[in-house]
């Protein structure tokens, strides 16, 4: 769990600086952030957001640099929260796959 201010929002990326001491910039882009806005998720620069998610490897190959995949965001400001991965990572926007077999 990140927490972190709105530095920068766009219809193509929303960008965070966090608040956790570490001063990271996270970039919420590409399909996670198409997707929250979909379901109607918004934000301005100066919100407090929280981000909810797991580091993964840019590189799988190498294993350099990690990469923070959002899995929910909540707009601590506004109160609006939005599921963007199930709890074991898989994106809501990858539709519900085969079952059983």
């Amino acid at each position: 769990t990140l927490e972190g201010t709105v530095a920068s929002v766009d219809s193509q990326a929303m960008i965070v600086q966090t608040s956790d001491g570490q001063e990271q910039e996270i970039v919420v882009e590409n399909r996670p952030w198409w997707f929250a806005q979909e379901q109607g998720f918004w934000a301005q620069e100066g919100h407090q957001v929280t981000l909810v998610g797991f580091y993964e490897n840019d590189d799988p190959s190498t294993g350099s640099g990690q990469r923070f995949e959002v899995g929910r965001i909540t707009n601590v400001t506004s109160g609006q929260s939005v599921e963007i991965r199930e709890d074991n990572g898989r994106p809501l926007w990858a539709g519900r796959g085969r079952r059983g077999g």
